[in-house]
Order: C-alpha cells, then structure tokens, then sequence
C-alpha cells in the first residue's frame, strides 16, 4: 500500500515539479527543487523519485540531496505532506518516515559501502608503475608518496558511476563512454567506513573534472579526509580534495555535501575557498558565508596563485602556505571589509 501512496501523491505534485515525467513505471525525474537544478540549461533535469522497496525516496545528482517522500512533500507542498501523513498512519506505517514491518526483504550488499569491496575493480595509485599517465598526474601536482596510499585509479570511473546508479538513469539520460580515465579520492565518515567517491579526471578534454559518488544514504558526514581529522580543534574546510592534501587538519567537501550544517560536526571550523575574486560563482558563495557569519579565508589582494595547489606547484611550502591561511582567516565585519576589496566584481 505505502508504494502505491508515494505514487499518488507524487502525481499530486507533479504540475509543480518543473520537467516532470515518468522515466519508468518506478522511476520519475524532474528539475531539483531544492537547488534549482542547471541555471545555464533550462531542460537539465537531475532530480529523480526512485523506488527502493516498498517505498519511493528523492535523490539530486546536482546537489547531491537525497531524502525520504515525506520530507520531499515537506518541502513542495506541507498540505499535501500533512495529508500523506496521516494516510500512511492510517494504513498503519510511520506517517513521517519511509518505513513500516517489512513487506518484501531486501537483501542489503554491505561490501558495497563498508570496507574495501567497493574498491575492488580500482587500482591503488602506490602500486603503479611510476611512468603510469594517473601516478605521473600526481606527481606533476607535488602529492606526496605517502598520500598515494589512500588514492586510487579507474579506466572508466564514469561507467563504475553509471553502474551503481542505474536504477535511477536510462541509457538515453545517461550515455555510454567508452574511456573516462580518474584518479578516485576515498571519501570516509569519522569511523573510517567508505560513504563516497570522487573521481578527477586525468584526461586532457573533458566536460567534467570531477564526478561524484555518494555510496550510502542518509550519511550526512561525507566529508574527504573526515577520518583523519581532529574535530577538537579549527577544522579547515575545502572544496577540493587536493588542496585539502596540504592543510593541516581539513576536510574537502567535494561537492556532496554543500547542503550539510558542519555545525553538526565541528566546534570550530574555518571555509577556505579558492582564490577567484572575478569569478561570479566564487564571489556568490563567499558572500552567502559571510552573511551567514561563517569564519572564512580572504585571500591577500596581491596573491596572484588560484588555489593552494598552484602555490605548492610555483614553491610555496606547506607551513607557508598554513600560515598564510591562518593569518587570513577573518569573520564578522572584518571579513566583509577584506571581502569588498578582494573581490573585483
């Protein structure tokens, strides 16, 4: 019955969820309401309602928001969302989860999510040949040996990542490509289990550097370097894994986890973004931390260097460049003085 419900009521929503059409008799795909979907291509539509069980669940491969039907109601239509409640109560299930006794068993793959089983088809980037395009990659980008470790390589990562979710693509949402060549970052909570890849390609021509992989939902720490990290002292945040390689205690957001409240994780934490001040998307989102009073990097007007790898490719130590973000971390009205002259839009 609750299969049947999430049916109904996503049809109910349907005329307000932009691009809306049934892919499959359980798969439906629409214009992500919560982060507007691609603001360059109207038709891009990167939210999908999938079936899992006896239940429906939305996940955006734009935003990366993944969440039960009730809380997607509760977001596009709360009368709607109240009446979907109180039908499944009715019926006897949990109103406000995707849950009741089980009805149909799911045999649950935990290799896939926790340990190395999800790694095996990659290679470790430690154990190629050092002539090998991934290893000599990492070198012309100065990662040290002992990170090669942790890091691993894909001949065609993009097919691993359509495999894993092809319950949510069609081959005509997602085409085939015969070589996507990555070097794949490990993404683990704070216990070390494995919540999520990001693969960067290696490759001279392609659309997308980095393509993401969140491998369990409902994770709401998956964060590149969280294992390692001491939340008991300033946390440094990134964008990227790479630059993350080089400051001390910091994590890498890569772009899976933009919607979580670091809050929730840290006592203290410090943005460190990259150094684009004409750079409209950058200058947009240092100015959402500063007007969420977040402590925050403002780079001095004079670095003429993009981001911290760059640095450390033109000769900048670690410490230097550590101490240079420690001595321009600002906040409040300080950090909204620095950022009007550092910005040059």
């Amino acid at each position: 019955m609750c299969l049947i419900t999430d049916k109904k009521y996503l049809n109910m929503v349907a005329s307000s969820l932009v691009g809306f059409a049934w892919k499959k008799a359980d798969l439906a795909n629409f214009r992500c309401p919560y982060c507007g979907d691609s603001k360059k291509n109207k038709r891009k539509a990167r939210g999908f309602m999938y079936t899992k069980g006896n239940d429906m669940f939305y996940r955006c491969h734009n935003c990366s928001v993944s969440t039960t039907m009730y809380k997607f109601l509760e977001k596009v239509s709360p009368p709607f969302c109240r009446e979907y409640s109180l039908e499944r109560w009715k019926g006897g299930e949990n109103g406000h989860s995707n849950y009741k006794k089980p009805v149909i068993k799911i045999e649950f793959d935990n290799s896939r999510i926790i340990g190395s089983g999800i790694l095996k088809d990659f290679n470790k980037i430690s154990e190629l040949e050092t002539d090998h395009p991934a290893r000599q990659y990492l070198a012309s980008r100065l990662i040290p040996d002992a990170s090669l470790e942790s890091i691993y390589y894909s001949d065609n990562f993009y097919k691993f990542w359509k495999d894993y979710n092809k319950e949510l693509f069609t081959d005509e949402d997602v085409p085939t490509i015969s070589q996507d060549k990555r070097v794949v970052f490990v993404i683990r909570n704070f216990s070390g289990d494995i919540v999520g890849l990001t693969g960067r390609s290696i490759m001279p021509k392609t659309n997308l550097r980095y393509l993401n992989l969140k491998v369990k939902d409902g994770v709401d720490c998956c964060m590149y370097g969280a294992e390692l990290v001491n939340t008991g002292k300033t946390v440094y945040v990134l964008e990227g894994p790479i630059d993350s390689i080089f400051i001390e205690n910091s994590v890498a957001i890569c772009g899976i986890s933009k919607g979580n409240n670091l809050s929730n994780h840290f006592s203290d934490f410090v943005y460190v973004l990259d150094n684009e001040p004409r750079n409209k998307e950058v200058v947009a989102v240092y100015e959402k931390l500063i007007e969420k009073d977040c402590k925050i990097v403002i780079w001095p007007e004079n670095l003429k260097y993009k981001d911290i790898n760059e640095m450390i490719m033109d000769g900048y130590s670690k410490e230097k460049i550590n101490t240079m973000v420690k001595d321009n971390t600002c906040g409040g009205i300080t950090s909204k003085l620095r950022f009007s002259k550092w910005k040059k839009i």
